[in-house]
């Protein structure tokens, strides 16, 4: 017995970069982080596109005879961050679609998209937007 957590974020980012422009878009592929990779102390290119993959939160449920099963639901947050908004329009979408064409994952009961929000409104010369996926994992 485990928890689920950092094995979603490991998902979310291989099947990003496995699944990239799969159907044959031309959207520009971003750098994919985990949110402390992005926390690390060094010059970077700020103007370049990313993806910062952060965990949220993780649930357990137990069911069966004693609770001897457990159905861990974990949050991921994908956040897109871009300085061109031609390049951070085709990124969103590309990740939407990746999301929605894997709902079924190796190892994993699901993958659900359940919250999508705009936070370009915040910031000036940056374009910024979330998505909220939920794995659901038994035993893990």
């Amino acid at each position: 017995m485990g928890i689920a957590i950092y094995d979603s974020i490991d998902d979310v980012i291989s099947m990003l970069n496995t699944r990239w422009n799969y159907d044959n878009d031309d959207a520009p592929k971003p750098r994919i982080v985990k949110t402390w990779e992005e926390k690390a102390v060094g010059i970077i290119d700020d103007l370049q596109d990313t993806i910062v993959v952060t965990p949220s939160s993780e649930t357990v449920s137990y069911f069966n005879l004693y609770g001897t099963n457990h159905l861990h639901t974990t949050v991921i947050i994908i956040d897109i961050r871009s300085y061109d908004e031609d390049r951070f329009r085709s990124i969103v979408d590309q990740v939407d679609k990746i999301i929605k064409n894997q709902v079924r994952r190796t190892n994993f009961v699901d993958l659900r998209l359940t919250k999508s929000k705009s936070l370009s409104q915040d910031y000036r010369n940056m374009f910024r937007h979330i998505f909220e996926t939920t794995y659901r994992k038994l035993d893990p």
